[in-house]
């Protein structure tokens, strides 16, 4: 009997070892010229689907939604495909973004527009997996005066996904007010929640949108010219209330998390007077509820950083009575050549970025800031295509997809570091290995019923595929 459990303690952690196993899918083209704002959408145990949108304009103009389905080995078995809708042979058109409706249909946002019939038409495209068919619905059609003064439509989906917020931003001059128009949606759904007419004076432009968990949206606005000066409102369906803020706050795109009941709005600041250290040196919690500044807290990590361009918030989680931002820095990276469009030989010199700090601030429910940890990832990933990283909440447990030269693992908030759970057994047997691949971090989920990882490459430049690993023993 001893014997047999030595032998136990010997073979058991060979055992779990082997029970981690990739499955690679075969390569697919994929043109990274033309094909934009890639995502992955409705995976379960059966496959998923991994969409992209073509956006070509000129003679050969193409605007349309494309969907790959994967199968449960990773392969493509089908592509769909839906045009954005026209309004006359001139129409130009947007994407404007998506949102998953349950766990069979998403819906995508955008907007066609033409001069010549001085109309824009909001539209909802809606796949659904049953059918693998696409329908349309209009959500809004708002007059223009020509193609240049089309105005701004922006879209932001709340933190839990149930409401979707559109404000169309009409073209007007410095001094001209401005009349707005604003929807609410239902994601579940695409049905319009409630929609007005917001009334801005034209002292001031909307810098950014964010839509609450409760269906109100925050409008954060920017005055015009050399003068920096920024004021917050928000929207409801009833009314529009000025939320105040401290004297020459500047305020980058707020986050909305909901505590309970309650929402609350994450954002970094700076004060537009006088010397800072950068644009991104505090960071504010705002109770909309009470009206107030929770707390705006000291950020140091930024300081003497040059060429931050923004940073993005990738996940708010909330947990263990704190709030853990995950976060991605912009920085230069250099300059390049590129085409000045796709059909001329002549090119111009356009700066490039690329991801550098990526970090976790902890805050606690009261607004403080308790501490910022370093997550690994890779910081050489060309933005926007490339992100530093993806990340799961998994039971309670962070999994970060930290790119090529990092890995995947879970990351130990205690210990402040990661713990690596795919090992190198199967990946001698990958394909790809030799054709110049890179992993897409943010395209990244997990299956709870099977205990399987997806992730998505790129190969050469031009092909793309899945590829999955398990982890049998949960040991993490």
């Amino acid at each position: 009997m001893k014997i047999v459990y030595i032998l136990l303690i010997i073979l058991l952690p060979a055992v779990l070892v082997a029970q981690i196993k990739h499955t690679y899918g075969e390569s697919f083209p994929y043109n990274l010229t033309t094909e934009k704002h890639t995502g992955l959408v409705l995976v379960d145990n059966y496959g998923g689907y991994l969409f992209s949108i073509t956006e070509v304009d000129g003679m050969q103009s193409q605007h349309t939604i494309n969907i790959r389905k994967i199968d449960q080995a990773n392969n493509v078995t089908a592509n769909y495909e839906q045009s954005f809708k026209s309004i006359d042979a001139s129409t130009l058109y947007n994407y404007l973004g998506h949102a998953v409706m349950n766990d069979k249909k998403v819906l995508f946002l955008a907007e066609s527009y033409s001069g010549k019939a001085k109309q824009k038409i909001i539209n909802a495209y809606i796949f659904d997996k049953s059918s693998n068919t696409f329908t349309t619905k209009q959500i809004g059609s708002v007059a223009i005066e020509s193609n240049m003064k089309s105005g701004t439509t922006v879209v932001h989906i709340c933190d839990n996904g149930k409401y979707i917020g559109i404000i169309n931003q009409k073209h007007s001059t410095k001094k001209e007010p401005v009349a707005n128009d604003v929807w609410v949606l239902d994601a579940s759904s695409g049905d319009i929640v409630w929609t007005k007419t917001v009334n801005l004076e034209g002292e001031f432009y909307e810098k950014s949108i964010t839509t609450t968990n409760s269906g109100n949206l925050v409008l954060v606005r920017a005055a015009r010219g050399f003068k920096l000066s920024c004021n917050m409102l928000l929207v409801s369906k009833e009314k529009e209330t000025v939320m105040p803020l401290e004297e020459n706050m500047m305020l980058q795109q707020p986050i909305a998390v909901s505590i309970g009941q309650a929402d609350y709005l994450i954002a970094f600041n700076y004060n537009g007077k006088g010397l800072r250290k950068s644009d991104f040196e505090k960071l504010m919690v705002y109770d909309l509820a009470n009206s107030k500044i929770l707390a705006n807290n000291e950020v140091k990590l930024y300081s003497g950083v040059a060429d931050i361009k923004q940073v993005d918030v990738v996940k708010v989680f909330l947990q263990n009575n704190e709030m853990h931002l995950f976060t991605q820095a912009q920085v230069k990276g250099g300059t390049r050549q590129v085409k000045v469009n796709q059909f001329s030989t002549m090119t111009m010199e356009e700066t490039w970025y690329k991801y550098g700090l990526s970090s976790l601030f902890v805050l606690n429910y009261e607004g403080l800031l308790k501490e910022v940890k370093s997550i690994q990832t890779d910081n050489y990933s060309v933005a926007n295509l490339y992100h530093s990283f993806g990340v799961l909440n998994v039971k309670g447990k962070y999994a970060v997809n930290g790119g090529d030269n990092v890995g995947t693992y879970f990351y130990d908030m205690v210990a402040n570091k990661p713990k690596y759970f795919q090992n190198s057994q199967g990946l001698e047997a990958d394909p790809y290995r030799t054709k110049g691949t890179k992993i897409m971090t943010q395209l990244f989920a997990y299956l709870p019923d099977s205990k399987k990882f997806l992730l998505v490459r790129m190969h050469n430049g031009n092909e793309m595929s899945v590829l999955s690993f398990t982890n049998d023993a949960d040991k993490l």
